[in-house]
């Protein structure tokens, strides 16, 4: 390989060390405000100064959102050059799944590890509150896995909460998802959530909460397409679960943001991109001019065309020669 893409703390580590072993390009990928990092464990902190130290050696950095990319552009060993915003793609799987004339079997939705940081147990808490005093019974999907399954399902059936079901580890997420109204992310702490984005391309709304990397929240357009409750809080998220219930949300930002995830969408972002990503570039702000100092750009012509889903490999051939 060329080129190494380091997205985890670990994997820094291991980039450096191949650093010098072998002629590589690093790129950083980012899915949180790496300034969160000083407010975390040893261990972010620990990352933090090591990507401080490494970022001299970066080819380029890569945040899966704006607040993430803005956040680091403010830090002093930030460089302009090779950075940009790419959101993660969503599989083709959720892409036009949603079926808005389908009935809903749930009406809440959690997709997730069954952690303490994704603030689950807050869930719980505020179905509870949903059924004591309100005399609410939404009915609720829990889809995966952690280390605190066994407990909150215990508290479940103890607390007699028989609209919510726990399904465990499943495959097919974006069944669940087209068959729901709302997506539930009460985590505690969360960078930029995948989950949330494949809700919005099926077409449901997303209840997060305002974590302090606004990952989530920037994800539903800050408030566009969703609500936003407060970390741990769990009458503040049953405040937002009764409105989300019975609001219509901005259906042109779901649309024009969910293009935005597609993986064609992605790939001819980086094309139209290419020959600056292949430079050396040097910016004039003050004349908002950009000199070209040395480009190593493939003589490449590339095609890239939608041929359908239907189309045989022939049919794909013929309609991708130019």
């Amino acid at each position: 390989s060329k080129i190494l893409f380091l997205p985890s703390y670990y994997s820094s580590i291991i980039g450096f060390l191949l650093l010098f072993r072998f002629d590589l390009d690093l790129y950083y990928v980012f899915d949180r405000k790496i300034s969160t990092f000083l407010n975390a464990s040893f261990y972010g902190k620990v990352y933090f100064y090591t990507i401080k130290m490494l970022s001299r050696f970066a080819k380029g950095f890569i945040f899966s959102y704006r607040g993430a990319y803005e956040d680091f552009s403010m830090l002093p060993f930030f460089s302009i050059v090779d950075s940009k915003i790419i959101y993660h793609p969503v599989s083709d799987v959720f892409f036009n799944k949603r079926n808005i004339d389908k009935e809903c079997l749930y009406d809440l939705l959690y997709a997730g590890r069954i952690e303490h940081e994704k603030g689950l147990h807050v869930l719980i808490e505020a179905l509870l509150i949903l059924k004591n005093k309100y005399n609410l019974m939404p009915k609720t999907a829990i889809l995966g896995e952690g280390s605190l399954f066994d407990e909150l399902l215990a508290k479940v059936e103890k607390d007699t909460l028989s609209n919510v079901e726990f399904f465990g580890r499943v495959g097919n997420v974006d069944d669940y998802m087209n068959q729901s109204k709302i997506l539930l992310l009460p985590s505690i702490s969360e960078g930029c959530s995948g989950v949330v984005k494949e809700a919005i391309v099926i077409g449901i709304p997303s209840i997060v909460t305002d974590v302090d990397t606004n990952g989530p929240q920037e994800m539903i357009g800050f408030g566009a397409f969703g609500e936003i409750a407060k970390p741990g809080n769990p009458a503040d998220l049953v405040k937002k679960i009764l409105m989300s219930l019975n609001k219509e949300y901005d259906r042109n930002y779901q649309k024009d943001f969910a293009k935005k995830l597609s993986l064609g969408y992605a790939i001819k972002e980086y094309f139209a991109n290419y020959f600056l990503h292949m430079s050396d570039v040097r910016f004039d702000m003050k004349n908002n001019k950009m000199e070209v100092l040395q480009n190593s750009a493939e003589p490449w012509r590339v095609s890239l065309v939608d041929t359908g889903d239907s189309t045989m490999t022939g049919g794909r051939d013929r309609k991708s020669v130019v």
